[in-house]
């Protein structure tokens, strides 16, 4: 079994420097399946691409055909997975939702197809093929509560998404902490740019002079903004109050101060 290892990488090896030499470059394509509201998640992607391609050691060239879809749209967002796969692609590349995450996961499955996105979506749905390059973003969540040892927490969120990682996050919490369970009261913002009321109703719900601990799930970095704001003119940024936001963008936490 090692021989034939020595053989396959000594072959490679052989390969890469022939073509090497020859000048010659690989053509890998990639699938992108984007939405077209998901432009600005996709800027660090093609400029990976560009400074790939500038590499000139680079014994491969990345190609990159583009299907655009509304990923809401299950139907439109099929067609576009069967036009990227028919065009001969090696993976596809693209974000992932709770409403687009059963159709993505299906295909990639089905036809063994990787599906590597940079979302970070419930652990539990995950598909045999598929690579998140951002982790369960759940367990992150269950650390940084058991790493500050809070034990009443009011969730808010503003989606079916958020509601799915609260049920996961409470699953996780009752499986590692049985013996003081964490206690959670969750709220649903309707209409995240007027969340005033909201806000003001969850405060009452507690004693002013105790700590309220409260974790955000948003569905989208402009939410995190615009609620926080909103938390700023409610008075909730005192020094009583501590937030976790269920995000991995770090300018968010700029707006708390």
């Amino acid at each position: 079994m090692v021989t034939r290892i020595a053989l396959v990488l000594l072959f490679r090896n052989f390969i890469i420097a022939e073509l090497r030499d020859r000048n010659i470059q690989w053509q890998i394509p990639i699938g992108i399946i984007q939405d077209r509201r998901d432009e600005v998640t996709f800027t660090g992607f093609y400029y990976s691409v560009q400074i790939l391609k500038q590499i000139e050691t680079q014994t491969f060239e990345l190609h990159t055909p583009v299907e655009y879809v509304d990923k809401s749209d299950s139907y439109k967002l099929a067609q576009a997975i069967c036009t990227s796969m028919s065009n001969g692609v090696f993976a596809l590349f693209g974000t992932k939702s709770y409403r687009s995450q059963d159709i993505l996961t299906s295909y990639s499955d089905k036809f063994h197809m990787p599906y590597i996105t940079i979302s970070s979506i419930l652990e539990s749905t995950q598909g045999k093929y598929e690579v998140h390059m951002k982790p369960p973003l759940t367990r992150i969540l269950r650390d940084l509560i058991f790493a500050k040892k809070w034990k009443n927490i009011f969730y808010v969120y503003d989606s079916d998404a958020g509601l799915m990682r609260y049920q996961e996050l409470r699953e996780l919490l009752l499986q590692n902490n049985t013996d003081q369970p964490v206690h959670i009261k969750i709220r649903r913002i309707q209409n995240i740019k007027q969340a005033h009321d909201d806000l003001k109703s969850l405060d009452s719900q507690e004693l002013r002079s105790t700590t309220k601990q409260i974790l955000i799930d948003l569905e989208s970095e402009e939410s995190y903004a615009v609620i926080l704001q909103q938390i700023r003119e409610v008075g909730m940024n005192k020094q009583n109050y501590s937030y976790i936001l269920a995000t991995q963008v770090r300018e968010t936490s700029k707006i708390v101060n």
